[in-house]
């Protein structure tokens, strides 16, 4: 959102109370209304759903994980893989918290990126790899 010079103050108008009682501003698929197209809105909260679902089926990382220790004999491969299975982790916590909607090319590029990395490690412990439909791409809205 910066590259189009847009704020957060833009989109994060509404106000709730966290679980500790602190402020958060949230967003909502309304927002983009503001600067979106009506016509665009439909686009934009099916995307989010979709990807909001994908992340759901990749949380197997944690499942990959808890395999590993059994799955892997060479103690070294277990830490390269523990290590990429973190890596997935801590992607995966990114596209939660951002919410895909900030960046929709780069969300969907992360979340390919998470999928067949995630997937190749599964394939490697002998796990069933998650069954994800990433979300469509979308094209240039207005």
């Amino acid at each position: 959102m910066l590259n189009v010079r847009v704020e957060c103050r833009t989109c994060h108008r509404f106000k709730r109370e966290g679980t500790r009682g602190e402020v958060i501003w949230k967003a909502s698929i309304e927002s983009c209304g503001a600067c979106h197209a009506a016509s665009a809105l439909p686009a934009l909260k099916t995307y989010q759903d979709q990807l909001q679902s994908s992340l759901a089926a990749m949380e197997s990382a944690k499942r990959a994980r808890k395999a590993l220790a059994s799955a892997t004999r060479d103690p070294s491969r277990a830490a390269t893989v523990n290590s990429q299975l973190a890596d997935v982790e801590h992607d995966l916590a990114f596209l939660r918290a951002a919410n895909g909607i900030h960046n929709l090319h780069y969300a969907s590029s992360l979340a390919g990126g998470i999928l067949k990395r995630l997937s190749d490690v599964c394939r490697e412990l002998n796990l069933a790899a998650p069954q994800v439909v990433l979300p469509q791409k979308i094209g240039q809205l207005k």
